[in-house]
């Protein structure tokens, strides 16, 4: 199981879209009670929602990142008590895992080495791969997509990324 962001998850301060969960619905009256002078209307993504609160209030913006990746834990302590079959967890970024508290919205985003340790167990292990800076340099070579398509592409790791997280993943799923 990917990690992902601990950003998109619907919570007791917003709701984000069912199947297209970076996009804000809307602000729950605990985040209009803890952001007053915030025009909630004002957001369609859960990125620009939480660079704007952040800025707004640091103090307050730290309530809001505890709550998410508290709600982050139990979603996951769920998902995988619900699997049925061993789960490993799969750590793919630029740079490894946070320390707690550590400041920024790197993808994934809100998820620190605190969380990741509170979940194995459950999970049977957590895998970390940390793309090397030859499968970044690499890029999109070997990807296929429309030309229109290239900013997205360029935005996402490309196949030697992924050659770098299968050859990881082998070494703890063959072992």
């Amino acid at each position: 199981v990917q990690v992902t962001a601990a950003t998109n998850l619907s919570n007791r301060f917003y709701s984000v879209h069912p199947r297209r969960n970076d996009r804000f619905l809307r602000a729950q009256h605990a985040l209009v009670s803890l952001y007053p002078e915030v025009d909630f209307t004002n957001f369609n993504f859960t990125r620009h929602l939480l660079g704007t609160l952040r800025q707004v209030s640091a103090r307050r913006f730290q309530t809001l990142v505890r709550e998410l990746q508290l709600t982050w834990v139990a979603r996951m302590r769920q998902l995988i008590a619900q699997a049925g079959v061993p789960v490993t967890l799969l750590w793919m970024a630029e740079a490894p895992p946070p320390a707690p508290g550590a400041e920024g919205l790197a993808e994934p985003a809100l998820v620190d080495a605190a969380m990741l340790a509170a979940l194995v167990p459950p999970a049977a292990a957590c895998v970390e791969v940390v793309f090397t800076e030859a499968a970044r340099a690499a890029g999109p070579q070997g990807m296929t997509f429309a030309e229109m398509d290239r900013p997205a592409a360029l935005g996402l790791p490309g196949p030697a990324c992924h050659g770098e997280v299968a050859a990881a993943l082998a070494a703890v799923l063959d072992g």
